[in-house]
């Protein structure tokens, strides 16, 4: 069955100690932890400076490998079929230093060359990095004949981002798990698509879990 599997980096694979900061209209910085950047609300003249998310060093020499999440991902890449692909698709732009980045993943195991890293930052568009990531995503799904489509995210804004790609693409199934810093994983439904509407047409309201998945 060929399968798209798509897996996010930080907070998913990885923990680093790469963090986003607000700079405001003064110069003045704050940082964030990623869980107070997933509800961050820009104010006015504020902006998002990610540039430790572009330090290959830093994520280098900070990485701790999230074990559970690793040897799925592992297990995934091991036993993929011919016409299944993964993509590892991160929020990060451009590294400052490509193999030292991809040697991480080396070192842990993944066999990062077969697969492909998808960088949300490079897309210049005014968009959240959810929407970012599901330009991506739509841009494999067109292009390939895909049975499913199978998502691993720390963030519920992804995985909502995802699973509204769905009307889009009825033949592929559309499967998220949102990932915790333990490496469980949790079946992820919006609670529109459950009740048969897409994310958009709801306005944007919340996902929630609905199954735990423990040995996956």
């Amino acid at each position: 069955m060929p399968t798209l599997y798509i897996i996010d980096i930080d907070e998913t694979l990885f923990i680093t100690d790469a963090r986003v900061r607000v700079i405001d209209s003064k110069g003045e910085t704050r940082v964030l932890s990623p869980e107070e950047y997933r509800k961050y609300q820009l104010g006015a003249g504020e902006k998002f400076d990610f540039s430790d998310f572009e330090d290959a060093e830093m994520f280098a020499r900070t990485s701790r490998p999230i074990e559970r999440m690793i040897d799925r991902v592992k297990t995934i890449m091991g036993g993929i079929e011919d016409e299944s692909y993964t993509i590892f698709l991160t929020a990060r732009p451009d590294q400052n230093d490509r193999d030292v980045f991809l040697e991480v993943f080396r070192k842990h195991g993944i066999d990062i060359d077969s697969g492909h890293v998808e960088r949300a930052g490079n897309i210049r568009l005014d968009l959240f990095g959810s929407r970012k990531k599901a330009v991506i995503i739509d841009k494999y799904l067109r292009r390939g004949t895909w049975d499913e489509a199978v998502m691993f995210d720390d963030d519920e804004r992804n995985l909502l981002s995802f699973l509204e790609l769905g009307p889009a693409h009825p033949s592929v199934r559309m499967t998220a798990y949102l990932a915790g810093l333990d490496g469980e994983i949790t079946h992820f439904e919006s609670r529109e698509r459950k009740h048969g509407k897409t994310f958009r047409e709801s306005q944007g309201r919340g996902g929630r879990r609905v199954a735990h998945d423990r040995g996956r």
